[in-house]
């Protein structure tokens, strides 16, 4: 089982939203649909670690629903987690995201990762996150256990501003490591 730890996935999880608010920030200010949101941070997830030994044989994957060949169910109701970090096939999860956009509740969100971060549920995600996406900073709520892990959580304002704002060109570039991203935004 891969020994990604909740530090390592903070990491690129703030890493991956730093690029989001720089990248894509009309997607946050103009009040865009969560799943395009969560489409998007998905993309940066996964371009970020794609060459990290750490998640080799391990998949980011948005509005998920498959438990090996099964539907996900949660109180007999088919469930699309937002965005998890498992290997596809394989009873081996290890991360489950939940976001909502400032001002929506998200009291069955922090049900939902109870249950999906349940040593003895059916799932078992090493780890689970409630993020709330506000349009200057995020908030974060952690599981593991299936218990919600108060001491971890934070708010991360300064991760956003707009003073610290970078270039898409430079952001791709981190990215890629090329600039192969950044003609073909800057075309946009």
């Amino acid at each position: 089982m891969p020994g990604i730890t909740q530090t390592q996935l903070r990491t690129e999880l703030l890493k991956a939203l730093k690029t989001l608010y720089c990248r894509d920030r009309s997607l946050i200010e103009n009040n865009t649909n969560e799943r395009s949101i969560t489409a998007r941070l998905c993309t940066y997830l996964f371009l970020q670690t794609v060459h990290n030994p750490d998640y080799a044989g391990l998949e980011w994957d948005h509005e998920y629903n498959r438990d090996g060949p099964n539907i996900k169910r949660i109180a007999e109701s088919e469930f699309y987690p937002d965005i998890i970090l498992h290997k596809r096939g394989a009873s081996l999860n290890i991360c489950v995201l939940e976001f909502k956009k400032e001002g929506r509740d998200d009291t069955g969100d922090m049900t939902k990762l109870r249950e999906l971060t349940d040593r003895h549920g059916p799932y078992k995600y090493r780890y689970g996150t409630s993020i709330i996406l506000k349009r200057n900073s995020v908030s974060m709520k952690w599981f593991h256990g299936g218990n919600h892990k108060s001491e971890l959580d934070r708010d991360y304002p300064c991760l956003f501003s707009p003073a610290l704002r970078q270039t898409k060109k430079e952001i791709d570039s981190a990215l890629c490591g090329n600039e192969r991203l950044s003609s073909t935004s800057e075309r946009r």
